[in-house]
């Protein structure tokens, strides 16, 4: 099943090895896919979960793979959509250790304008790899 954000907000999600919570990714970008692993034939790595009230469009992989091989430029839709998903995800992790919490805290900003007041907090922590207390003090910090 290839599933695309309508609107709302989704994150990808997944459990470590002490049962903890990670938020994996946050898709809120109309048409972006909801993609719980590389390969949409194999079960997910990733569990998916709304944050808000939020629609998207579910495509079964059978159609898509029969639109791909009728129409050459689907495939090279979803090839973007794996780049960009890629590059989304590489830029996170570069992110997430290299930067303090507070360049991560503004870089969430800018990159996820307007997240901050639709989304719970702890949601947003986990994502940027911070406890919800370092989190709350980066957004209650004097400006």
């Amino acid at each position: 099943m290839c599933i695309f954000l309508m609107d709302g907000v989704f994150r990808g999600f997944l459990a470590d090895a002490n049962g903890k919570d990670i938020t994996d990714c946050l898709v809120f970008q109309a048409g972006m896919p909801l993609t719980p692993g590389p390969d949409m034939e194999s079960p997910a790595q990733i569990s998916i979960e709304a944050l808000e009230r939020s629609r998207a469009l579910c495509i079964p992989i059978s159609q898509i793979n029969r639109m791909m091989a009728e129409y050459g430029q689907i495939g090279e839709i979803y090839q973007k959509f794996l780049q960009v998903t890629m590059q989304m995800h590489w830029e996170l992790k570069q992110i997430s250790y290299q930067y303090t919490a507070m360049q991560r805290y503004e870089w969430f900003l800018q990159h996820y304008p307007g997240m901050i007041d639709r989304i719970g907090h702890k949601y947003i922590a986990s994502f940027l790899n911070m406890t919800p207390v370092t989190l709350s003090r980066l957004v209650n910090a004097p400006k």
